[in-house]
């Protein structure tokens, strides 16, 4: 933050100036960015960090306008919170998976569906590589373009020996695109309640601990 600025809890919310404001905005800049690019390496390449940032500097904007201090809630943490559902919001808006990705997707999906009546089984990754007339490392990079770095992890295929409780290839490669912002936006959810519950005093930390982990009643 500018040594020139106000330190946050010195502005009077909701009737600070337009100057004031573009202050708060400014300190929080590298905020924007920070979740940009960490939101940014969990989706596919083509997605540009740049247009994540201007969506997160909206959703600073709307946090700084909306933000209620008598709500006792720091407002790093509502900001964050707004800032990554901007972002999540303008990646809904768009048709984020290019039509090379979608007709590659639709591809495996097909060589999957011809595997599984062969076999009377689920695919292995190595089986469905040498359907497509691919190494298995170029298989990776193609089911990285299809879903993107980490929105669900190669653990998360139902292989020939893995447990029938997890998904299937299959359902991973044709899920729809906003099901995997669903779980990105819990991941982030989980991430700002946990930091939240981190900062509690002793005491509060325990009891929160207790009722939702160990399942006692606020009267226990």
């Amino acid at each position: 933050m500018n040594s020139n600025t106000k330190k946050i809890s010195e502005y009077k919310w909701g009737s600070f100036t337009e100057e004031e404001k573009e202050e708060i905005v400014n300190s929080y800049a590298s905020l924007v960015d920070f979740l940009a690019r960490r939101i940014a390496i969990r989706l596919p390449p083509n997605i540009e960090v740049q247009d994540l940032v201007n969506a997160g500097i909206i959703g600073l904007i709307d946090a700084v306008d909306k933000f209620d201090e008598n709500r006792k809630v720091d407002f790093k943490t509502y900001a964050q919170y707004r800032i990554r559902g901007a972002i999540l919001d303008s990646l809904r808006a768009l048709d984020w998976v290019p039509r090379s990705v979608r007709e590659k997707s639709s591809a495996i999906g097909d060589v999957i569906h011809e595997l599984e009546g062969t076999y009377g089984r689920a695919a292995t990754e190595e089986e469905i590589a040498g359907a497509l007339g691919v190494e298995i490392h170029e298989f990776h990079k193609l089911l990285y373009r299809v879903k993107g770095a980490d929105l669900l992890s190669f653990e998360d295929f139902q292989l020939s020996d893995e447990s029938s409780s997890r998904l299937t290839l299959e359902a991973v490669l044709l899920s729809d695109e906003d099901d995997a912002l669903d779980k990105l936006e819990m991941r982030d959810l989980y991430d700002l309640l946990a930091n939240a519950i981190d900062h509690l005093p002793q005491k509060e930390r325990l009891v929160v601990t207790l009722y939702y982990y160990e399942e006692l009643t606020m009267k226990e």
